[in-house]
């Protein structure tokens, strides 16, 4: 599409804008090689010249090892992503992997404490798959006077010595093959991407930048422009009418004149347009990742902050597009986030996804890891699609809560809390904006949202009403969790259910601990150590609404409560006591 109207002949910019017939574009397509005059390049005569692939060449990062032990193997085709709390690592680990591709496994900088220590590539680059992809993707000089026949691409020389022997080089990094292979985008460099390049000397020679790739097919622009109108609403529009080719925002009415007419009203219209590298940083980083990829996709994108200058739905448009491409084009793609609509995105796709979440000690960067079918099953949980435990990825402590009614009580305490105790030396304390209050929807959703997070090493607490201890289907996969002794635990439950009539605890809601008498106190007080050691508390209070019992259980509630100030109350204090202690004396992660 060029300025409205569908045109799949060859562009050749403006030294050529006249109608030939096919026979005629071809040859000028390829004046000037030596195949225009019948003569076979020398490279079919190479020895590694037979039944080549192309397809076959590829390049994958099969494991990334830091400086604990830890390791994680990301997605071969598909995405993994890499979260964690700020100053996690994530992009250190990033930036390193790139850096070991590129220069290998000894590679270190000056002054910068490695956090990844080795990585294992998988590369399967036979010499004669690899010369048929460069005879793609490349530009061949035949050599003259004595000098050797070579293929450049990117300022990059490759003779028949080095197609020959790239497979048997060092599998700690990619060499020359790097530039080709691997993409690395950070929210800087997507920023200064030119979106615009000069015309080649001759329409045959291979494409050197996206720009070119757009130009030989109109279908591939077609593909861009449908993604900004998805995600920005607006047209783009191919401009190689002068020196160069540039994507200009916005589309042209007039119609496109013949090629040995004068542009007229169109070329008018065309130069109105404003140029997308002169676009806010928004549209300029979404296009500075997306251009690239779509026009010649690498074997590796690796990508820090690929939501940065994006508003919330750009970025979960942003994720399914990363991920679409990972599936099609059966790439790799290792992103470092802290965004939930970006993970969102990444979900809504086809593509294989994984969660690495970095977890920083004073000593070392450790990992967990949710696999792709593990997290696919979280996903297609409705219950947890819903919640917003996607930011929990990024949070120092999610706290469950049994509805939003009671996160939002819960916060309050929290925030009086570290208000009351910020300045003591002996009372550790929490910013409550480090730490996600996640609504379950019911005690039934506290086990999956509980495990999930756990799985990931992200600290998870738990504030359930006493009858939590009449839900088996509830405790015993927290039980299971913590490694707790379940025998042990089902004997106190069974003293505890045993003192009330038909072992129901609806006065126990309605009355706190108070019900419970010498044996069955002893088995409730056992039953609230295990399980506050366990992440999960019980209110000793019964309920919520037992933290302002006078107020009537309906809407009304939440506001009376706070404004008698019951989020501060002795009981409330307490809770948020035991719940910050079992953060301070879990076991590392």
């Amino acid at each position: 599409m060029r300025g409205g109207r569908t045109d799949e002949r060859p562009v050749l910019g403006r030294h050529a804008r006249f109608d030939k017939p096919d026979e005629e574009v071809t040859s000028l397509r390829t004046r000037g090689s030596r195949l225009s005059q019948g003569i076979e390049p020398s490279w079919k005569t190479w020895p590694i010249a037979q039944d080549g692939k192309s397809s076959e060449v590829r390049a994958f990062i099969e494991q990334v090892t830091l400086t604990d032990g830890h390791n994680f193997h990301p997605e071969k085709t598909g995405v993994t992503v890499l979260v964690g709390a700020n100053n996690a690592g994530k992009s250190t680990v990033l930036r390193q992997i790139n850096e070991k591709l590129n220069y290998g496994a000894g590679h270190t900088t000056l002054g910068v404490p490695q956090v990844v220590t080795s990585q294992t590539i998988h590369r399967s680059v036979l010499g004669k798959n690899l010369l048929q992809w460069l005879h793609e993707n490349a530009k061949f000089v035949e050599g003259t006077y004595g000098t050797e026949s070579i293929f450049v691409k990117n300022g990059r020389h490759f003779s028949h010595s080095v197609v020959a022997n790239m497979d048997l080089q060092h599998l700690d990094s990619l060499n020359d093959l790097y530039s080709e292979f691997v993409f690395f985008a950070d929210a800087s460099s997507r920023l200064q991407l030119p979106l615009a390049s000069g015309l080649r000397g001759y329409p045959s020679e291979p494409p050197s930048s996206p720009m070119h790739h757009f130009q030989d097919d109109r279908k591939l622009f077609g593909q861009l422009q449908d993604l900004s109108r998805r995600v920005f609403d607006t047209d783009l529009t191919l401009d190689d009418f002068g020196s160069a080719i540039s994507i200009r925002v916005g589309s042209v009415s007039s119609p496109l004149p013949r090629r040995d007419e004068p542009l007229g009203s169109f070329g008018d219209e065309l130069m109105r347009l404003p140029m997308l590298d002169t676009q806010g940083d928004g549209m300029r980083s979404f296009f500075g990742l997306i251009v690239p990829l779509l026009a010649a996709p690498p074997k590796i994108i690796l990508v820090d902050e690929p939501e940065a200058f994006l508003h919330p739905p750009q970025a979960r448009a942003l994720g399914r597009i990363l991920a679409d491409i990972a599936h099609e084009k059966s790439v790799q793609v290792i992103a470092a986030s802290h965004d939930k609509d970006f993970i969102a995105g990444l979900l809504s796709s086809q593509s294989p996804v994984s969660v690495v979440r970095l977890v920083r000690t004073r000593r070392s960067t450790r990992v967990a890891t949710l696999s792709a079918s593990r997290l696919q099953e979280v996903w297609d949980d409705r219950n947890l699609r819903y919640t917003n435990i996607l930011n929990g990825l990024f949070s120092k402590l999610v706290v469950v809560c049994e509805s939003e009614q009671d996160c939002r009580f819960y916060e309050a305490a929290f925030d009086r809390y570290a208000e009351k105790y910020r300045s003591s030396p002996t009372v550790p304390t929490i910013p409550v904006s480090d730490i996600l209050f996640v609504p379950s929807g019911g005690k039934g959703g506290f086990a999956s949202l509980h495990t999930v997070l756990r799985d990931l090493s992200v600290p998870t607490a738990t504030i359930a009403d006493i009858d939590v201890f009449e839900e088996d289907a509830v405790l015993k996969p927290i039980s299971d969790h913590a490694g707790l002794d379940w025998d042990k635990v089902s004997k106190q439950l069974r003293i505890l259910r045993s003192a009330l009539p038909g072992g129901n605890l609806n006065s126990a809601k309605k009355y706190g601990e108070r019900v419970f008498k010498v044996d069955s106190l002893a088995a409730f007080n056992e039953l609230v150590s295990t399980f506050d050691a366990a992440g999960m508390m019980a209110l000793r209070v019964g309920e919520l609404e037992g933290f302002a019992p006078a107020f009537a259980k309906d809407r009304a509630w939440l506001r009376s409560a706070l404004e008698q100030g019951a989020d501060a109350s002795t009981e409330a204090e307490a809770v948020v006591s035991r719940v910050l202690g079992f953060y301070f004396t879990r076991p590392a992660a």
